[in-house]
């Protein structure tokens, strides 16, 4: 397999792992930064507590797909040339979005757990 296949899908997974949807959710709808309320951490719970479950369960969902998208669609988006491939892609891609949430660059590499 080429390896920048497998690098790009490592960069690709990773950035979007990095999203902090709790920290947008909470910016943009209510004007607050989530890590200096409740628990402070910026997970669904967190968001849930601190501004209800709808949006609790909207970043829910968000971080779920976060973590479902990567590994579902860059391995088919970078056309992987065999089965192997694929599935090696799709491991990369796991790793490295799970990396991604849990040490996102866009807030010092403080993230998910």
């Amino acid at each position: 397999m080429d390896p920048q296949l497998s690098l790009i899908a490592a960069g690709g997974a990773y950035l979007a792992g990095s999203i902090p949807f709790g920290l947008i959710i909470a910016r943009v709808f209510r004007g607050i930064d989530i890590r200096q309320h409740g628990s402070g951490n910026i997970g669904a719970t967190n968001v849930s507590r601190v501004l209800g479950a709808k949006w609790g369960i909207s970043c829910l969902v968000l971080d779920a797909l976060k973590g479902l998208l990567p590994v579902w669609l860059l391995p088919l988006a970078l056309v992987a040339p065999d089965a192997e491939s694929y599935r090696l892609l799709q491991v990369i891609a796991g790793v490295a979005t799970i990396l991604g949430h849990m040490f996102p660059c866009w807030l010092k590499f403080k993230g998910g757990k």
